[in-house]
């Protein structure tokens, strides 16, 4: 896992998230290590409620996505499941939201 994504997840979730999160991306990080080809992001986390104000100027959303480039979770960023989880609107090859 990349430097960046620790810190994203250290400024925007809880602890009992953090060590949720850090796990699943730990996973996709080995799950993912020899697919430099693709990347995909996967929806690792729904939060309970909404964090932060929708169309705020800080990371806002009820959903925690992590994005997987060359083999590597790149960052953590908070969505909110109002938005589109397509592969254009994510910026990725390949979405995967069913997996929590």
């Amino acid at each position: 896992m990349e430097p960046h994504a620790f810190q994203r997840i250290e400024e925007r979730l809880t602890e009992d998230e953090r060590t949720l999160v850090r796990a699943r991306c730990e996973g996709l990080s080995q799950l993912f290590a020899d697919r430099r080809d693709i990347s995909i992001a996967v929806l690792v986390l729904r939060l309970k409620a909404q964090r932060n104000r929708a169309w705020g100027e800080v990371s806002n959303g009820d959903q925690v996505w992590a994005i997987v480039r060359g083999g590597r979770v790149k960052t953590v960023m908070l969505r909110r499941s109002t938005q589109p989880a397509t592969a254009d609107a994510m910026r990725v090859d390949h979405v995967v939201s069913d997996a929590v």
